[in-house]
C-alpha cells in the first residue's frame, strides 16, 4: 500500500497530521528510556532513532513556516483592510455615491459608463 492510499484513507487533515508526526517523534528522540521502556517503544526508537531525528527536524520546519505564513496573511490582511478605509474616506461625495449605488442595487451589479471622469477616477484607483 502507497503512503498516499493511507493519508487518503485516514482523510487527516495536514493540520493535525503534521503536530501528530511532531509530537510522536520528539516523545520517541526526547523522552527517559524508563518511560520508552514502559511503552515497549525503548529498542524500536534505538534502532530507529534516526528516522525519528529527521521526522523531527522536517516537521519542525513545516510547522515554523506554515506559522509564519500565517503571519504574514493575517498582517496582510489587516493592512489591506486598513488602506481600503482610508482610500475609501479619501474619496469625495460624488465617487461615494457611485459606489453605494452599485451597493444599493439587487443584483450587486450595474451598468456603467466607463467614459465619465467619475468612473475613470475610480478606475484609476483601482476601488
Amino acid at each position: 500500500m502507497d503512503w498516499g492510499d493511507i493519508l487518503k484513507a485516514l482523510k487527516l487533515p495536514l493540520k493535525v497530521l503534521l503536530p501528530a508526526i511532531w509530537f510522536f517523534s520528539g516523545v520517541l528522540l526526547f523522552f527517559n528510556d524508563d518511560i520508552l521502556n514502559e511503552l515497549n517503544l525503548l529498542e524500536w526508537s534505538k534502532k530507529n532513532g534516526f528516522v525519528f531525528g529527521l521526522l523531527f527536524v522536517v516537521s519542525s520546519c513545516f510547522i515554523f513556516v506554515y506559522c509564519l505564513h500565517w503571519m504574514v496573511n493575517y498582517i496582510k490582511r489587516k493592512t489591506l483592510k486598513r488602506r481600503i478605509f482610508y482610500e475609501i474616506l479619501d474619496l469625495n461625495e460624488v465617487e461615494l455615491s457611485v459606489i453605494a449605488s452599485l451597493y444599493k442595487s439587487a443584483d450587486y451589479s450595474s451598468t456603467l459608463d466607463y467614459n465619465e471622469s467619475i468612473i475613470q477616477s475610480l478606475l484609476r484607483r483601482s476601488l
